[in-house]
């Protein structure tokens, strides 16, 4: 089957195609053949499989790339570990509804991180933003206070645990967002005096 590259995210490693018929496809980095990843416009060639969340796009080749291939820009990152030019392997975790969630991204050379996605997972949800300041807060709130004791750490795992279910079901619920929002902006508002 052949289509066009919607939309797709190196750093993310996933994207979306458009069939020729019209229907979307999710496209995971995994599935892309070659040393080259699509860029938005490619005109590829794909097998359409059908998965728990609808169809999505396997085997991929890019036949027609929508950029000039002599000014492709090098969009590969250096690691900062071993300062090689590499595409990151991105580790993903598995929600309670089998949801994949990115939780970092690794060095295929040297196995260093090289992002870390583990953000706190409400917070996001809530603020619509991996670098919200208030999402930040609760970053350095988790890496300076809880990871520094027993409980804490125990805290975070099972957090980590049930937090992607809860997300689920705060994206269903808008009157449940706000009300959340609510209480971590207090809680903000109360450690900021």
């Amino acid at each position: 089957m052949k289509g066009k590259i919607k939309f797709f995210s190196k750093e993310k490693g996933f994207g979306f195609v458009v069939a020729d018929d019209g229907t979307e496809h999710f496209l995971g980095v995994r599935e892309v053949i070659g040393a080259n990843l699509p860029n938005n416009g490619d005109i590829v060639e794909f097998e359409s499989r059908k998965g728990k969340k609808g169809p999505y796009a396997a085997q991929l080749n890019i036949l027609t790339s929508s950029e000039n291939t002599e000014q492709r820009k090098d969009d590969r990152v250096v690691c900062p570990s071993c300062n090689k030019k590499m595409y990151p392997k991105l580790i993903h975790d598995r929600g309670a509804f089998g949801d994949p969630k990115p939780r970092k991204s690794l060095c295929p050379f040297c196995g260093a991180t090289v992002k870390d996605f583990s953000g706190c997972f409400i917070a996001t949800s809530v603020y619509g933003d991996f670098d919200a300041p208030e999402v930040l807060f609760y970053r350095h709130y988790r890496d300076t206070v809880l990871k520094t004791k027993f409980l804490g750490r125990v805290f975070i795992k099972v957090y980590y645990f049930i937090s992607p279910s809860i997300v689920t079901i705060l994206e269903r619920s808008p009157h449940l967002t706000r009300l959340i929002k609510n209480r971590l902006d207090a809680s903000v508002r109360k450690a900021s005096f």
